[in-house]
């Protein structure tokens, strides 16, 4: 049986850590029930205890690999078994490349990261796309990083390929649903970041919350 629509699903992919940690926080202390996944065990513990300080947070929390075709299917069809719909999906999971300059190939470094960022991207695209459109108003929203500099064309190729997935994607369902949008956060003090950046001042930076919030208008 079906639980009533008490509260709005909202699915939040990379929710172990940065963007997707705070939005998790910021979304369970509103009218959502946040479903947080990662393939970060600890991060989701983590996730897990600050969820638990408001008592009136209605979260679960669940280890997936997005790249795994057969975990999607899973998270999907757990979904569609419990509530049926997902008002609100939101894409954070991102991996990043070691930097290198375009003339040198790392083949693995490079499928990696389009296997975690573009084929993980499509997957969802795919399994959740059903579940959105059953919620009647659904709504999907994909973290956009549009940094092109140098050491970095690997990362930035991925980020470029999912830019135009998702693009697509709005124009297929402009008509009829759902919502689909891009949005791109200013810099943040994130894993992803320290990795390019080592060193950098976090006083130039914006806090993950903060741009929790900013994304939250799209919703």
């Amino acid at each position: 049986m079906k639980q009533k629509r008490e509260k709005k699903i909202a699915l939040v992919t990379g929710a172990a850590s940065g963007l997707g940690f705070a939005l998790s926080n910021l979304l369970s202390s509103e009218s959502f029930h946040v479903i947080g996944v990662s393939k970060n065990l600890q991060g989701l513990e983590d996730l897990k205890k600050s969820l638990l300080k408001n008592s009136n947070s209605s979260f679960d929390l669940i280890m997936t690999d997005l790249k795994d075709q057969k975990q999607v299917i899973d998270l999907s069809e757990l979904i569609l078994k419990r509530w049926g719909y997902l008002n609100v999906l939101i894409h954070c999971a991102a991996q990043s490349s070691g930097m290198a300059p375009a003339n040198i190939m790392f083949d693995r470094d490079f499928s990696d990261v389009f296997i975690n960022n573009v084929l993980s991207t499509k997957y969802i695209i795919a399994h959740t796309d059903g579940l959105l459109k059953a919620s009647g108003n659904g709504k999907a929203i994909f973290i956009d990083d549009t940094i092109s500099k140098k050491f970095l064309s690997t990362y930035s190729a991925s980020k470029a390929a999912i830019r135009d997935i998702v693009l697509c994607y709005k124009r297929e369902n402009s008509r009829l649903g759902p919502t689909i949008s891009l949005f791109s956060p200013k810099p943040m003090p994130t894993k992803l970041r320290r990795k390019f950046f080592p060193g950098e001042s976090e006083t130039k930076l914006f806090s993950c919350l903060s741009q929790a919030k900013a994304l939250r208008k799209l919703i």
